[in-house]
């Protein structure tokens, strides 16, 4: 099993980095400060399902894991980047923030079953003619 680790990063980068664009320069004139603005579970899901669906045309095998993969990878950087101690000593965390990166896991492992369908309609295509 080969799996296209350099494109999943690239892929989780470029959506994390997208989500920055649009959270600072849409959501942020409308809702404020809050980083907890629809605008970034839909965007997360969306931009996480683009990002998974161009690592998961490229990839042999494993659609759904590339894609559940490319989430990963823009959660744990995001979460790299974003949290921090408070005082205490502990991490704040709270439902939001899980729903988000949930849904951008979901979004990806959507992109790798929709290239997973795709291919395996070509397959029957080419066994049938």
């Amino acid at each position: 099993m080969k799996i296209l680790w350099g494109r999943i990063l690239v892929a989780g980068f470029l959506v994390e980095l997208l989500l920055l664009v649009v959270l600072n320069g849409v959501s942020r004139p409308l809702y404020g400060s809050q980083g907890d603005s629809p605008v970034a579970f839909v965007c997360g899901f969306f931009f996480t399902l683009i990002g998974a669906l161009w690592v998961s045309r490229k990839a042999p095998s494993h659609f759904v894991l590339h894609g559940a993969l490319v989430g990963m990878a823009a959660v744990a950087l995001h979460t790299a980047l974003t949290l921090q101690p408070t005082p205490t000593g502990q991490l704040e965390m709270n439902l939001r923030f899980f729903a988000a990166h949930i849904a951008k896991i979901l979004g990806g492992s959507l992109g790798g079953f929709m290239v997973a369908k795709r291919s395996m309609a070509a397959y029957r295509a080419r066994q049938h003619a």
